[in-house]
């Protein structure tokens, strides 16, 4: 027997609000970009920077691969508080604040 309607979503869940923060951003950041096309390359290896640490720091933690949209939005508004900052302090930035996450629990499960 069914319980609910099967069309009808019960709730959101953390995932997509995170997927819709980090695609808001990244509209916010287009007219950026347009002025300086660099950016969108720098932007580019950050995010890849910001998915590597958070794959290898679950690998770590859980022996599996788990959602890394946390990381992308991370990433993203790191972006967007550090725009004067050189390329090298906005990876060290990400990569430090990625860290600190997991070091204090995680997606989720910590203070910040």
């Amino acid at each position: 027997m069914i319980k609910s309607f099967p069309l009808v979503r019960r709730s959101i869940s953390n995932e997509h609000v995170m997927t819709a923060v980090f695609l808001v951003t990244l509209l916010y950041l287009l007219p950026a970009w347009s002025q300086a096309p660099l950016k969108i390359l720098e932007f580019i290896a950050i995010l890849a920077t910001a998915l590597l640490i958070d794959a290898v720091a679950n690998f770590i933690r859980y022996s599996r691969p788990v959602c890394a949209v946390s990381s992308g939005v991370t990433a993203v508004i790191l972006e967007v508080l550090t725009l004067g900052i050189p390329f090298w302090g906005r990876i060290l930035g990400v990569g430090f604040a990625l860290l600190i996450k997991h070091i204090w629990g995680g997606t989720g499960k910590n203070i910040f």
